[in-house]
């Protein structure tokens, strides 16, 4: 785009925000999931884990309920909010676990 176009897109987008902010935050935070989906996601998550725990039972269940979870998963980052192109990858990994697996830098050091 030339940078005309840029300026006209930038004072549009200023006017939105000025006029109907609430609208203007709903459109920055992107797509959320529905209430639908996001019951069906707790759902499916915790008969998951229910028939995981099942596997002592038989082992099929084991097998089921870690199905239904990569399924409920794979349902979730289908249909999760867009990153903006800048994000690398690895940003996007960190947020969606919430930094549970971010190297922090520090040393581990095992005592006897």
């Amino acid at each position: 785009m030339d940078p005309r176009e840029l300026h006209i897109l930038e004072d549009i987008e200023a006017e939105l925000a000025f006029s109907d902010s609430a609208f203007a935050t709903r459109m920055t935070e992107g797509p959320k999931l529905s209430v639908g989906h996001r019951l069906w996601l707790g759902f499916a998550s915790a008969l998951g884990v229910a028939l995981v725990m099942l596997f002592a039972v038989h082992f099929l269940f084991a097998v089921t309920g870690y199905l239904i979870l990569v399924t409920a998963g794979t349902s979730m980052l289908r249909h999760r909010r867009f990153t903006p192109v800048e994000e690398s990858p690895i940003t996007t990994f960190h947020r969606i676990t919430a930094g549970l697996f971010r190297n922090t830098g520090g040393r581990v050091e095992i005592v006897d």
